[in-house]
């Protein structure tokens, strides 16, 4: 039986436990602070959108969305930026473009044959029907044609390109990857946070077991009280720079749909939406916006008239945060794709590189199908030349099969909990910014550092540990335990 159970994280944004997979989804210290902290701010996100007009992100175990919607936050916070910028800029220099406009014009070649074979000129000046050209001051009054002139707003780029340019649309392209298309689904109807502190205590593991067997029950309810240890009993509220736009959500909607409306008429997902024992963790606005599309026809939708809709659900809410999606919409290209398939399949197929590549799968240990020797090295030709894969992962295996495959390796660093949280892989050694230190090298060294195989990409999780374990019983290496004792002068 499919089944997700939803929990409140200590930022207020939702996590998952699925005991399918025997895993949580997203650690309890905040679902959404997570994707900011070990993925979009070590990649340097928004600066890199900031220098450059495209992106290119490749989102492994998409899940429901967290890592795209902070990456598609980071671009329309530098879209918005870059418009501002742009429209000062025009506004402070709007004379300044046009004297240079003249300047150019003078420079320009004009083809004089269409002037009036009467002209005479005397004293730098040429009359047309007494209409004076003051050639040496670059005034033109008369008629002349201007085929060859450029027109006022080419000018102006080409005058002002070298003080601020944005000729090219700022363009983003995401392949978000997950072979659970339910919660590709889900992902536009997750609440962005939680702000009531009592909603946030009541319905914490608030679950429905009714279709569960007791051991069944049982098992699922040690796990979550192990999560809910884990877990401080307040809810902390969301950085500022950390909360998502209402705008994200309407898009992640709307790329949905045009990508395949069977991911939001998925079955499993209708009835999630539906059950009140999911209420809490699901938007009202997001549903309310996918019944009218459900209602209308999006497509036909596009181009009707919304004014009763946008008056009968919540309007001064939805006209703005609407308004605006589509307007960014407009500004900026956003090209989302969705692949409800096994990432290896993707990976495989795909003639697609990245600028950053975010693999978020759930556990080597349980799950290592995405973290195998051969998958990277796929991954490796995936990756652009400067480009930057990023994983929570601080496993030796993992660092090592990055090595083996040719990567250079790094750490993640959290200057907040003064520790290192993840793991970096790139192709371009100075893009490191915090290098693998000797205990780190040792413990690749290890037994600790064995690889995950998958020489085909195509074995079962359970084969692929199986065959580790048997390769960890025949080695000589010294035991990571061992490692770490030295490490501590024991």
């Amino acid at each position: 039986m499919y089944d997700l159970y939803p929990y409140f994280t200590n930022d207020g944004t939702v996590g998952l436990y699925s005991p399918q997979d025997d895993d949580i989804y997203h650690s309890t210290y905040g679902a959404l602070t997570e994707s900011w902290e070990k993925f979009a701010i070590p990649a340097h996100l928004a600066a890199y959108i900031a220098e450059h007009n495209e992106v290119k992100i490749l989102d492994i175990c998409f899940g429901i969305g967290y890592n795209t919607k902070t990456a598609l936050n980071v671009f329309l916070n530098e879209v918005e930026k870059k418009e501002k910028i742009y429209k000062s800029f025009l506004k402070n220099n709007k004379n300044n473009c046009k004297n240079k406009s003249l300047l150019i014009s003078n420079n320009a070649a004009i083809d004089t044959d269409n002037i009036l074979a009467n002209l005479k000129e005397k004293n730098n000046e040429i009359h047309v029907e007494n209409q004076k050209i003051i050639t040496n001051n670059t005034i033109y009054n008369a008629s002349l044609d201007t085929d060859n002139i450029p027109k006022d707003s080419e000018v102006t780029k080409l005058t002002c390109k070298n003080e601020f340019s944005v000729e090219s649309k700022n363009i983003i392209l995401i392949d978000a990857v997950d072979s659970d298309k339910t919660l590709i689904g889900l992902s536009p109807f997750i609440i962005d946070e939680v702000k009531n502190k009592f909603l946030f205590r009541k319905n914490i593991f608030k679950i429905n077991f009714k279709n569960e067997t007791s051991k069944n029950k049982n098992e699922t309810n040690n796990k979550l009280f192990q999560i809910q240890k884990m877990q401080k009993s307040q809810i902390y509220n969301l950085k500022k720079e950390f909360k998502l736009k209402k705008e994200v959500s309407i898009i992640l909607l709307e790329k949905l749909l045009e990508n395949d409306n069977n991911l939001i008429n998925d079955e499993i997902l209708q009835k999630m939406l539906s059950e009140k024992k999911y209420s809490p963790y699901l938007s009202n606005f997001m549903l309310n916006l996918a019944r009218f599309y459900s209602n209308q026809g999006y497509k036909s939708n596009l181009n009707c008239n919304k004014s009763t809709f946008l008056h009968n659900i919540y309007y001064q809410y939805l006209s703005r945060s609407y308004k605006n999606a589509q307007k960014l919409q407009k500004t900026a290209q956003i090209d989302l794709n969705f692949h409800p398939i096994d990432a290896r399949s993707f990976v495989k197929s795909t003639s697609s590189t990245y600028n950053y590549i975010f693999l978020d799968a759930f556990t080597p240990s349980k799950c290592p199908a995405l973290w195998t020797l051969d998958f990277f090295g796929v991954l490796y030709s995936k990756l652009d030349d400067d480009g930057m894969i990023l994983t929570y992962s601080n496993s030796a295996a993992i660092r090592n099969a990055f090595l083996k495959s040719g990567f250079f390796v790094g750490k993640i660093y959290n200057a907040k909990t003064n520790k290192f949280t993840g793991t970096v892989a790139v192709k371009n050694n100075s893009l490191i910014e915090h290098v693998l230190d000797n205990k780190d090298l040792d413990l690749i060294n290890s037994k600790a550092g064995i690889c995950y195989r998958d020489a085909n990409l195509d074995l079962t999780n359970d084969e692929i540990i199986k065959n580790r374990n048997l390769e960890l019983s025949q080695s000589d290496l010294v035991t990571s335990s061992k490692v770490l004792k030295e490490h501590r002068g024991i």
